[in-house]
Formats: structure tokens, sequence, C-alpha cells
């Protein structure tokens, strides 16, 4: 730009001044605000996203865990291994296919033995000695009898033994 002048301006009078300042300091507040306001709005907002984020990710974990427990206990190398199963399902972290190779190399469970009652409670009771001669412990036959028939009933009425057959 040589050679171009500018035309002088007209001189600023003290008041404009004092006006052009104040205008700029009103400017610089109203900014101030704005950002204040707009670095309030995005830390809310990053937070709401967040929690929501968070949630979410809550929500998609415990059902891919209920689809990953359903999976193991449901298998065909879960059958007659009840606690094995349920224990590597829920206290491990382990894959559904890992659960279930060391479910098809582990032994099922035994299945529990059937209590028989009355054999429990005739094997309290000492039999008799029957037949010709038959020691009768000096008491007559219908004595004993009433012996055994009492200790029957004692034995049923003290409740199932813990004797399993």
């Amino acid at each position: 730009m040589s050679g171009t002048t500018l035309p002088k301006a007209a001189p600023v009078t003290t008041d404009q001044l004092t006006i052009a300042r104040s205008q700029l300091s009103v400017a610089q507040s109203q900014l101030a605000t704005a950002r204040s306001e707009a670095r309030s709005q995005i830390a809310t907002a990053r937070s709401e996203g967040q929690a929501s984020g968070e949630a979410e990710g809550i929500k998609e974990g415990m059902t891919a865990e209920r689809a990953r427990i359903r999976a193991i206990l449901g298998s065909d190398e879960a059958k007659r291994k009840g606690a094995f199963a349920n224990h590597l399902a829920l206290e491990t972290e382990l894959t559904v296919d890992a659960v279930k190779g060391i479910l098809a190399s582990s032994p099922a469970e035994a299945a529990p033995a059937a209590v028989n009652y009355l054999a429990a409670f005739m094997a309290q009771v000492k039999n008799p000695e029957i037949g010709v001669g038959a020691e009768t412990g000096g008491h007559t036959e219908e004595q004993a009898a009433a012996a055994m028939a009492a200790s029957i009933v004692q034995a049923y009425r003290a409740g199932p033994s813990p004797i399993k057959t």
C-alpha cells in the first residue's frame, strides 16, 4: 500500500472513549458469562452421558452374565454335575467353552442314597431269639413281646434315624 493514504479520522472525545470502554467491559463480561455457562453445560452433559453409559454397560454386562450362566447350566455337560456346574457358573469367570470342557472331563455326581426308614428303625430294635429253648432273659414270652413292641414304638417316636442303608 505504498502511496495510499488513509483519511484522517475524526478526533475521539473523552465521552466517546468512556462509552466505548463501558461497552467493551459489558461485552467482555457477557462473553465470560457465556463461556462459564457453556463449560457448565458441557460438564453436565458429560456427567449425564457417563452415567448413562455406565448404566447401559452394567445392563449389558448383567445380560451377558445371565446368558453365560444359562448356557453353562443348560449344557449337556452340566447334567448330573449340579453342584460343580453351579460353582463353575457362579463363582468363576471362565468362558462357556472352558467350563463345558472342564465339566466334560469331570465325573458325574453320585445319586444320593435312598433312606429306608423301616430298616433303620428295625436295626435299632434287638430281635428276640425265637424257637425251642430260646432265651427270654427270665421273662415270659408275653413280657418279651411287650418289651419289643415298646422299643419299636420308642424308636418310631424318636424320629428318623441318621442311619442310611
